[in-house]
């Protein structure tokens, strides 16, 4: 799931991407907040970033 396909969060979600693009991502990151936020779904989008040969 792209971070473009997350409702709302969307200054936050440009930060993390482009952090992850460019380099400079930290070596971990909190996700906090209540329930059904869209926690798991940033994670799990980071994560496909992250690990993709050719985002």
């Amino acid at each position: 799931m792209p971070f473009r396909d997350i409702i709302g969060h969307e200054h936050v979600l440009s930060l993390v991407s482009r952090a992850a693009i460019g380099g400079t991502l930290p070596q971990s990151l909190i996700l906090a907040g209540p329930s059904g936020v869209g926690k798991h779904m940033a994670a799990m989008a980071l994560a496909q970033l992250v690990n993709c040969a050719a985002p």
